[in-house]
């Protein structure tokens, strides 16, 4: 079985990434044998306040744990620079883990607006497709006015039902942040 440590910053993270975690494990076997032990911090700047602990967590409480992601939202911050203080937190710390970071331009709802056509099935509207997500300064505002159009709220259980139903291809092929993270889920 296959067990991946998860930390985020909030709920709708949380069920956003779970779930890429289980579309990008890309295999259904592999997915029936996934566990994911996610923990939430709340708040981007509390991520790296908490995550150290999260880990030691893993390691102790959870030695099935290989693997364990560390996402949050740059916020328009460099994610290079952000990295670089979240490892200085752990250097010199010894673990069985790996740790992943990964940072997204500029909050986790930008990836779910790389797929129109299920954005346009589920307000039942035609969406125009968006050039770029990624550099929205506020994509999670412009996925709320989308989804308002359409007469509906945006949920974590919606966000996780948009990921469920997205073409990754679309998304890996436009950022390769995701690219990355989709990867090193596959290399468990």
């Amino acid at each position: 079985m296959a067990t991946y440590g998860l930390i985020v910053e909030g709920v709708y993270d949380k069920e956003i990434l779970e779930e890429f975690i289980l579309r990008c494990a890309n295999n259904e076997t592999a997915r029936s044998d996934m566990q994911i032990e996610t923990r939430i911090c709340g708040g981007g700047s509390k991520v790296l306040k908490q995550f150290p602990g999260f880990l030691k967590e893993f390691q102790f409480n959870y030695p099935e744990i290989r693997k364990a992601f560390v996402v949050r939202d740059s916020d328009g911050k460099n994610p290079d620079v952000l990295e670089k203080h979240f490892r200085e937190k752990i250097a010199g710390w010894e673990s069985p883990l790996t740790v992943e970071f990964s940072f997204i331009v500029h909050e986790v709802e930008a990836w779910l607006l790389f797929d129109e056509a299920v954005l346009s099935r589920i307000t039942g509207r035609k969406v125009r497709k968006i050039h770029s997500p990624q550099e929205l300064k506020d994509p999670k505002t412009k996925l709320v006015q989308i989804l308002s159009d359409g007469k509906i709220d945006y949920t974590p259980a919606l966000a996780r039902q948009i990921v469920s139903s997205m073409d990754l291809d679309k998304l890996k092929n436009g950022t390769e942040v995701f690219r990355n993270f989709c990867s090193a889920i596959q290399s468990y």
